[in-house]
């Protein structure tokens, strides 16, 4: 018996010092809820500056700490050194939203939550992961526009106790392999961000003259050769699946950190894309089952090596705008030759302009506009899949 208090007395002073710091400077246990208002908030500020016309400077967070029993007056805050980072971000955001609005996009409100997945709290360090989803809806300025465009992202925040309470020091995007979120800053200026739009001008579907060419060949390979009747793809049902998973991992597939590529080859097998048998580390072929894929299958640059170069069963295009829905963008973020990440059409407009709107995987996003991409990635080079419809 006293052997066994000995151990239980063991286990409870080994616990104790856990928040030893907070006692020493008179504050109490910290409470999630109080960190995932302020999270909250400060995601808010940022993509409130999406829609606040004229521009608004950031102001101070500061929450105050639930449930104290303390005298001190307890709170969650930015330091001076956030702050200023913060009006960076904001002041980026509100170039992104006005550069747009002249563009002719523009947003009227937006819907938010933040749910907490994890959370380390020792000593005078606090730690959480949260998910965020935000949900930014369309101005119909053009009368065609989605309803919305939303995203899904994972974040942490790092918080220290202090004499003055719990600080802000340190916020990351996690799993930020593809683009980052709307309200997120891209170290773009406002001339950069304009330039890139002028690159890509907007055009009537008349004008992408060569793609139209190609799109007609399309056309007239479906209707007369032979090989339709082997295998036709859905643009629909492709479309379909990326609106659906898009945000969320079909428990049918393994899921990957970078799961772009992944995403994309899932809504071609969904359109009707078949696989092709063969050696997994070799381009030319496409395949996935229950004990392994085909780096075809996860690889931006290898499922452009088969889409294109080996199968033909795309072609492409010289302007992004020119894909239908149901077909594949991929990019190359810095332009230095290697693809970063591959997106699906699930939305187009065509009056009076033709504009795209991509889905995709990695940070999880559905209907973001073609401009916003430009507007975050001007240094990117695009290729555009016209995928057949037939193969």
């Amino acid at each position: 018996m006293r052997k066994r208090l000995t151990a239980i007395l063991a286990m409870v002073f080994m616990f104790m010092p856990l928040y030893s710091h907070a006692t020493t400077l008179g504050y109490s246990t910290p409470q999630s809820e109080s960190f995932v208002e302020f999270i909250g908030a400060f995601l808010e500020r940022r993509t409130q500056a999406l829609i606040e016309t004229p521009a608004q400077e950031a102001l101070p967070i500061k929450i105050a700490l639930g449930n104290s029993n303390s005298e001190n007056d307890e709170a969650i805050f930015e330091p001076d050194t956030v702050l200023s980072y913060e009006r960076k971000v904001i002041s980026e955001i509100n170039d992104r939203r006005e550069v747009l609005r002249e563009w002719g996009e523009g947003y009227t409100h937006f819907e938010q939550d933040v749910v907490l997945t994890d959370s380390d709290i020792r000593d005078s360090t606090a730690v959480f992961v949260v998910q965020e989803r935000t949900r930014l809806y369309y101005e119909r300025i053009h009368g065609e526009e989605p309803e919305f465009m939303s995203w899904t992202s994972e974040r942490q925040f790092v918080f220290e106790l202090g004499q003055q309470g719990w600080a802000l020091v340190d916020h990351q995007l996690l799993n930020a392999y593809g683009p980052a979120p709307m309200n997120e800053a891209a170290n773009v200026t406002r001339d950069e961000m304009t330039a890139a739009l002028a690159r890509m001008p907007l055009v009537s579907p008349e004008d992408h003259i060569n793609d139209r060419n190609l799109r007609e060949s399309d056309r007239n390979h479906a209707e007369n050769s032979v090989i339709s009747r082997r295998a036709t793809f859905n643009r629909q049902a492709a479309a379909d699946y990326a609106l659906t998973w898009a945000e969320a991992r079909n428990p049918a597939y393994r899921s990957f950190s970078a799961n772009c590529t992944n995403f994309v080859s899932q809504a071609m097998r969904a359109g009707g894309w078949t696989d092709i048998s063969g050696l997994y580390t070799n381009a030319q072929y496409w395949w996935y089952n229950s004990l392994n894929q085909t780096y075809s299958w996860t690889s931006v640059s290898y499922w452009y090596s088969f889409a294109y170069t080996y199968s033909g069963r795309t072609t492409i295009l010289g302007q992004p705008r020119s894909l239908y829905v149901g077909e594949v963008l991929q990019a190359d973020f810095e332009s230095d030759g290697t693809k970063d990440h591959s997106m699906m059409v699930t939305y187009r407009t065509t009056s009076p302009t033709v504009e795209i709107y991509l889905s995709y995987n990695t940070t999880d996003t559905t209907n973001r506009s073609f401009a916003s991409l430009l507007t975050a990635l001007p240094s990117a080079t695009w290729t555009p899949h016209l995928v057949f419809t037939s193969f």
